[in-house]
C-alpha cells in the first residue's frame, strides 16, 4: 500500500510509505527492506531487520549518499522510509518498495510508489485571520495543458522555509471542448 504520488519540498525531508501484508504474522527471522528505482532496479536503500537479544535490530547495506532511513517497523507491517535534504534533481524518481522474508523459502513482497514531486521555489502569501474565525485563501492559476481534467491544490500551513503542513484537494477541471 502506497500513496500514487508524494510531494515535498527542496531541503526538507520526505516520508515513502510502504505498508505491507503478509500471511507470516508470527514471523521471527530476517526481514529484509529494499527500496530500489522501478524501470532500472537501482537500488538506494536496502537494510536487514534481524533478532538480537529479545528485541529487533536493522542493519543498513546499502544507503545511497546516506540520505534514506527507516521510519516504520517491518514487525508491523510497515517498511516506509525517511528521505533526507530532497533536491530538485528526485523530481519524478519512481521507486518501489521490497520485502523478502529470508528464511520463508525467499517469501517476496513487492509495490510500487508513485513518482516523487520536488517543486522548484515555493512562493507563499501569508493569511491573516483570527483563531476560530474565517479566512480567505486565494489561488490563482494558469492551465498548463488544454487536456487537464483534474487540478490538485496544495495547501501549506507552516513557511517555506520549515516544516509545514499540505493539505491536498484535487477536483475535476472541465476541459474546453
Amino acid at each position: 500500500e502506497t500513496p500514487d504520488k508524494v510531494t515535498g519540498r527542496v531541503g526538507k525531508l520526505m516520508v515513502l510509505y510502504c505498508k505491507f501484508t503478509h500471511p507470516h504474522h508470527e514471523y521471527k527471522d530476517n526481514i529484509s527492506i529494499i527500496w530500489s528505482e522501478r524501470n532500472t532496479n537501482k537500488i538506494f536503500f536496502k537494510y536487514t531487520n534481524y533478532p538480537s537479544s529479545n528485541k529487533y535490530k536493522n542493519v543498513i547495506m546499502n544507503n545511497v549518499e546516506t540520505r534514506y532511513k527507516p521510519m516504520g517497523d517491518p514487525r508491523k507491517n510497515d517498511a516506509s522510509i525517511i528521505i533526507n535534504q530532497l533536491r530538485k534533481t528526485d523530481t519524478k524518481m519512481a521507486l518501489k518498495c521490497r520485502v523478502e522474508l529470508t528464511e520463508q523459502n525467499g517469501a517476496k513482497f513487492e509495490c510500487p510508489h508513485g513518482p516523487i514531486n520536488v517543486p522548484g521555489d515555493v512562493s507563499a502569501s501569508m493569511v491573516i485571520g483570527k483563531r476560530g474565525g474565517g479566512a480567505t485563501l486565494r489561488c490563482p492559476f494558469s492551465r498548463t495543458s488544454a487536456k487537464s481534467r483534474v487540478i490538485t491544490i496544495n495547501w501549506m500551513k507552516g513557511t517555506p522555509w520549515g516544516e509545514s503542513v499540505v493539505f491536498n484537494f484535487t477536483r475535476p477541471y472541465p476541459t474546453g471542448g
